[in-house]
């Protein structure tokens, strides 16, 4: 929305910004009815739907501040030289956005694993529980808790999320602070 120029594209951009402000836990109730109507219940779709809805604002937040920066020049000069607007994308675009990918697919990977009011909300089956919600059947009832297998387990889902952040930590940190000052 940043480099092309179309109509409503400011409009566009404040539709999608707008959902920056809307509380996931406001949507919980209508969510549920319009998954319930919909027989998407108890369905990885009813806990995917809302990770996409939720994640596209600030996705799109940080795509366009990044891209509010890449030079107009070197997308002139690709075509210039003959480049389709595919191909430009392709070939120059995406390899200077590759921070900024990587930082949303990481962000939102993570968001993802972490996940629990989703989950809880609209799954009921064994076989559909995400990660959070197998840790919570670790804690007993009444405070009873075999502390060992708990901690062990939470160790065990927290792993996979440090090893991807300690691998791309510079891409992620250089992805955020991208389009933040201009160079």
């Amino acid at each position: 929305m940043e480099k092309l120029r179309f109509r409503f594209r400011k409009a566009g951009l404040l539709f999608f910004l707008f959902g920056i402000m809307v509380p996931i836990q406001v949507t919980l109730i209508p969510l549920y009815q319009i998954f319930r109507d919909l027989h998407l219940l108890n369905t990885y779709t009813s806990v995917i739907l809302p990770q996409i809805g939720f994640g596209l604002p600030v996705s799109i937040f940080l795509f366009v501040s990044f891209y509010k920066y890449l030079p107009n020049e070197v997308m002139e000069s690709a075509v210039m030289d003959g480049a389709s607007m595919y191909r430009l994308f392709v070939s120059i675009v995406l390899p200077m956005a590759a921070n900024i990918v990587v930082t949303v697919a990481t962000l939102y990977g993570v968001f993802a694993w972490n996940e629990f009011i989703f989950p809880f909300t609209f799954l009921n089956s064994k076989s559909l529980l995400t990660v959070t919600l197998g840790l919570r059947d670790y804690v007993g009832n009444y405070g009873m808790t075999d502390w060992g297998a708990t901690f062990s387990a939470i160790m065990l889902t927290v792993t996979p999320t440090f090893i991807v952040y300690f691998f791309l930590s510079k891409s992620i940190i250089s992805g955020m602070t991208a389009g933040a000052v201009k160079s």
